[in-house]
């Protein structure tokens, strides 16, 4: 053997012994979490399953597994820094979510438990958590690879009848990543992933997560394979949906996966991530700042808070005067939305009051109305009343009158009787008188003779 063929292969064994020395000192370590209880948003049914599978499948294949159940956003932050603290430089780090997910601006929005329904964007982002943030915060660890797994393209939670929409209606946004990154969504952008099959499903996980958990449990499967295997399986099963009825209804859901990793194929089987090389290595791969890697993920958000947190990071980074005009201009829009909002309660405040004053006054008319009917009944009962009286006081007068000449003619009647019997009276007496003085003079005449 030549003196150049001995030396490359002491390279080339000393390359593989390295290789083998950082494969077994490298950790896998996993964070999964399932909300489903959420305080003032639809609860959903099979989040906290997911995550409990995939975190007891992951365990199995080696990982430090991190679990979180119903977080809250403060609970989501203290959950995602007990992850990274476990992380070092050149390790493996797998995020799991199941919950509400939602889209703005671009931007993938993971919904804390305790987010509050909300018609302005602004809050919604303040209240929930960036994807690029979970990426951001793994790969400034020093992670080798990034795994994240994100089963939350559901209906939007926020829209309201009759208000400005929150984000996207449907599904997730399309990613933009930097090296290192190994995204899998449970469906396509646009699209809404199936909690159920049918209305009894007796499945506990979801329609993706019943499937990702059996790929992800294979042996000598990597990464994009997995992806593409889970994508056929789910898009076929979706399609045998049923609705509320029974009735067939098939559903659109085609898992979607983006790969930034370099390197080789990743496999997750036995108990360490095995990376299959590419040979002949050409050079040392010279890995992104990290504060490149953290703009990657956040140039295009509208999360000013993570912008500033990326200011205040990277102060020397090249892209703090771009991330600063990013802050300004988005400040500045969301005080537009903040006042086209507060314009909008004020409107909607301004017309109600308008509406309760018309209301109070129309109220007060008909009060009017129903009080000048009273009073004209009022009036027509008292009339009614008086013209009652006058007519018992005209009766009872005509009667008066009525029983006042009887009486009279009674009395009339009464003296013309006495009279006549005074005058019968006084006729017997005169005849009686005359009758005596005749038979007087008889008496003397006979005396006489």
């Amino acid at each position: 053997m030549t003196l150049g063929a001995t030396l490359r292969l002491l390279v080339f064994g000393a390359l593989l012994l390295a290789s083998t020395f950082s494969a077994q000192a490298e950790k896998r370590v996993a964070l999964v979490i399932g909300n489903d209880r959420y305080a003032t948003l639809p609860a959903l049914q099979k989040a906290a399953n997911d995550a409990a599978a995939v975190g007891d499948t992951l365990a199995k294949l080696g990982f430090d597994v991190v679990r979180g159940r119903d977080l809250g956003r403060q609970a989501m932050i203290d959950k995602i820094a007990e992850f990274t603290s476990k992380l070092e430089a050149g390790d493996t780090a797998m995020f799991f979510y199941a919950g509400h997910g939602i889209a703005i601006g671009g931007v993938n929005y993971l919904v804390p438990t305790d987010t509050p329904a909300a018609t302005v964007e602004a809050r919604v982002r303040g209240a929930s958590i960036t994807e690029a943030d979970v990426i951001a915060e793994i790969q400034a660890r020093g992670a080798r690879v990034a795994v994240l797994v994100i089963d939350a393209c559901r209906d939007n939670p926020f829209p309201r009848a009759g208000t400005r929409m929150v984000g996207n209606t449907r599904g997730l946004a399309g990613p933009s990543f930097a090296r290192g990154v190994f995204v899998l969504y449970s469906a396509g952008s646009g699209q809404t992933a199936l909690d159920r099959l049918e209305k009894n499903d007796p499945n506990r996980n979801s329609v993706f997560t019943r499937v990702f958990v059996e790929h992800l449990a294979k042996p000598g499967i990597h990464l994009g394979d997995l992806a593409v295997e889970v994508r056929e399986r789910v898009a076929k099963i979706a399609l045998r949906a049923k609705n509320d009825n029974g009735d067939p209804e098939p559903h659109e859901q085609t898992p979607a996966y983006y790969d930034q990793t370099i390197g080789g194929r990743i496999f997750l089987a036995g108990r360490s991530v095995t990376v299959e090389e590419r040979m002949p290595i050409a050079g040392p791969v010279v890995q992104p700042a990290a504060d490149e890697i953290a703009w990657s993920t956040l140039q295009s958000t509208r999360d000013v808070a993570a912008l500033r947190r990326f200011v205040a990071g990277y102060p020397r980074s090249a892209h703090k005067s771009a991330a600063e005009l990013r802050i300004a201009s988005l400040v500045r829009e969301q005080a537009a939305e903040a006042e086209a909002e507060r314009k909008r309660v004020a409107a909607e405040k301004a017309a109600q009051d308008k509406a309760q004053r018309e209301a109070v006054a129309q109220a007060e008319q008909e009060r009017k109305r129903l009080a000048a009917e009273q009073a004209a009944r009022e009036k027509v009962a008292r009339e009614e009343v008086l013209r009652a009286e006058a007519e018992r006081n005209r009766l009872a007068g005509e009667k008066a009158a009525q029983e006042k000449a009887e009486r009279e003619a009674a009395a009339k009647a009464e003296d013309e009787r006495l009279q006549l019997a005074a005058k019968q009276s006084n006729r017997v007496n005169a005849a009686v008188a005359k009758t005596e003085c005749l038979s007087g003079n008889n008496l003397n005449s006979l005396n006489q003779l």
